[in-house]
């Protein structure tokens, strides 16, 4: 079953929404000093799967986002937005056109400050079965998914730092909104990329909101 999200958004509009349990592995040189990844304490998570453009065929640009609700006290968000790419440097910051959401690796492209240090996050998820968002891949993540995160210098290797357990009924809704801007507890966003993209993630969303107040009758 894919899940159609209405509003504005131009891409990303097709995909489903997961419960998830975040734990972080606690030991990272880099990220152990942020308050997310100081602790292997599990927190609540939410995971969605999506196709940028949703075309006929399986080929398309996959993303993976990952919500830890309230990190960093009531209303204060993490979020991870990662979208199919490659491992190698350089192109890492690229995506990559894949078949399905399972068989591939995700990156952020962008790059997150820890300190004085400047890390890319990247994932990957077991088991892979590939295949678009239909029915069997659903029935495969809901049968239990690992998303493995991971981090790395924007020129250096990955080493894994947390993982994400999913397993539960797909959710519908459509008021859970991911923004590149959601960090905190010593890991910021940076760069010319993610200043955009943060404006852009708001326009558009600021738009859906409009039109679900035109929907309703609100003001």
């Amino acid at each position: 079953m894919d899940l159609s999200i209405s509003g504005m958004r131009p891409i990303h509009r097709f995909g489903v929404l997961l419960p998830g349990e975040f734990r972080a592995l606690d030991d990272d040189p880099v990220l152990g000093g942020t308050t997310l990844f100081s602790t292997s304490k599990a927190r609540p998570a939410m995971v969605r799967l999506s196709r940028a453009f949703n075309p006929p065929g399986p080929v398309d640009f996959v993303g993976l986002a990952v919500k830890i609700p309230s990190a960093y006290g009531p209303g204060h968000d993490q979020d991870l937005i990662m979208v199919s790419s490659v491992a190698q440097p350089v192109l890492r910051r690229l995506p990559f056109l894949t078949i399905g959401p399972l068989g591939t690796m995700f990156t952020s492209g962008t790059t997150y400050a820890a300190g004085p240090e400047r890390v890319v996050f990247g994932a990957g998820l077991e088991p892979r079965p590939r295949g678009q968002l239909g029915p069997a891949v659903c029935a495969a993540v809901g049968g239990g998914l690992t998303i493995r995160l991971m981090a790395a210098s924007p020129r250096g290797p990955w080493r894994p730092v947390a993982t994400v357990s999913v397993s539960g009924e797909l959710n519908d809704s459509t008021d859970v909104r991911f923004t590149p801007s959601a960090a905190g507890g010593g890991l910021r966003p940076v760069g010319y990329v993610n200043a955009f993209r943060s404006i852009v993630y708001a326009y558009f969303q600021h738009g859906d909101q409009d039109g679900k107040k035109e929907g309703t009758g609100g003001d």
